[in-house]
């Protein structure tokens, strides 16, 4: 069947490092990829084609990030096998600081174009201006108090290293994580990115020069700015009440806050509306996620949708939402599940199960009318827009932690997990079937 054939070929490029399965036609992608999913609603769905094939295999963790003018961004960190939480007698830890890597990658061929070294675990990677952006850290909670968490371990920082020439043009190194990444505003050369010890920074993204700096006393690090008409939009975590806020890009500025998201993801913005998530304790051993509909100019809550409660799930525990063509679409690991809802009322359309934990985000092809998710059991799905029903799904192996989700450029679906990085055609995921 056509899925026994994609595992047997994706498991022989394993062994054999990155191969290109056949010649095909060239990958552009946007000009640029400025925030989380390269554009404030998170569909990371760009252009038309019939799609390449390549396997490029790394022994850690692989994000890929953005594709830039033909050039495949990810965030490599060799030596982790898994970036996750771990509970011990002092506290909530995470795996060792490592080396992080920026990779740059031919995406039509998997060949690696260079190789960037960081001084510690990289999260995400965003693109604009030939400069990619990263933010490193691990982690570790360093601090807990009543007032504070300090979450980091090795170098945590925020990063800008030239797309040509691989030379680093600015660093701001900070005690904490930058775990979320930076988030651009092409429009104002601004770049905005959360620290593990609460605190906000604006900066300006071609000199690294720093504008403002706020102390939130939330965790803000896993949260993925959103940048949107000279508003940043932030999730920030414990120890304070968890909160999503509303920032002037310009100068920091609270403009409000509204309890509830806890920052575990990036907030999505689309129609006037911000998007974000929370995980709730709904039992001894049982959480739910929630999504918040809010108003972009009040931070007035519209709506929300709180699914159905499973059991806890260290790490990753909210996946960013993705906004595409009137819906959201929401994945939860606790049930197991990718949730579409009405993006004006929060009114339920369709809730498909995945075989494991559903850890990352959603995206939406919107001309064929599909939706593409990974779980973390090494599946890659494709599912029907209409419905939910399941279009394709494909075996890769391996576990799909990076939680950006698969990102679709002219046709190529490329996908990040503890094996490598896998490029293949959605047209074969979808004429792919489980026996």
């Amino acid at each position: 069947m056509k899925w026994l054939q994609l595992v047997a070929v994706a498991a022989a490029v394993l062994l054999a490092g990155a191969v290109a399965f056949a010649a095909g036609p060239t990958v552009q992608g946007p000009a640029s990829w400025p925030l989380f999913g390269g554009n404030p609603q998170h569909n990371a769905v760009f252009g038309q084609g019939p799609g390449v094939a390549w396997t490029l295999h790394q022994g850690g963790v692989s994000k890929p990030s953005a594709v830039v003018d033909g050039v495949l961004y990810a965030a490599v960190n060799p030596h982790n096998l898994a970036i996750r939480f771990h509970v011990t007698s002092a506290g909530t830890k995470g795996n060792p600081a490592s080396t992080g890597e920026i990779w740059e990658i031919g995406a039509a061929t998997g060949k690696v174009l260079r190789t960037v070294k960081l001084p510690s675990t990289l999260h995400l990677v965003t693109v604009w201006n030939d400069i990619v952006f990263g933010g490193t850290g691990g982690a570790t909670l360093l601090e807990a108090t009543p007032r504070r968490w300090i979450r980091g371990g090795g170098v945590g920082g925020a990063w800008a290293v030239s797309a040509q020439t691989g030379k680093i043009l600015w660093s701001i190194h900070t005690r904490a994580s930058v775990q979320s990444g930076v988030g651009v505003d092409p429009a104002r050369d601004v770049a905005v990115f959360g620290t593990g010890a609460g605190r906000v920074y604006g900066v300006q993204a071609t000199t690294g020069r720093i504008l403002w700096r706020d102390d939130l006393r939330a965790d803000v690090s896993p949260s993925h700015p959103n940048l949107v008409d000279g508003v940043a939009y932030i999730d920030g975590g414990g120890p304070t009440p968890t909160a999503l806020y509303a920032l002037k890009e310009r100068t920091g500025k609270v403009l409000w806050s509204v309890p509830g998201p806890n920052g575990d993801c990036a907030p999505a913005v689309d129609g006037g509306r911000v998007f974000a998530v929370a995980s709730i304790q709904a039992g001894a051993h049982l959480e739910v996620n929630r999504l918040y509909a809010v108003s972009a100019a009040s931070g007035k809550v519209l709506w929300t949708y709180t699914t159905p409660p499973g059991p806890v799930v260290a790490g990753d525990e909210a996946p960013a939402p993705t906004v595409a063509a009137g819906t959201v679409y929401m994945a939860s690991p606790f049930t197991n599940a990718v949730y579409a809802l009405d993006e004006a009322t929060g009114r339920l359309l369709w809730r498909a199960t995945l075989h494991g934990q559903a850890k990352s985000s959603a995206i939406a092809d919107v001309a064929h009318r599909l939706v593409y998710v990974t779980d973390g059991g090494g599946f890659l799905w494709a599912l029907r827009m209409n419905n939910g029903a399941v279009a394709g799904v494909v075996y890769l192996g391996g576990n799909f932690l990076a939680g950006e989700g698969p990102i679709l450029v002219d046709g190529t679906l490329y996908v990040g997990s503890t094996r490598g990085i896998y490029a293949l055609p959605a047209r074969e995921v979808v004429s792919a079937s489980l026996p």
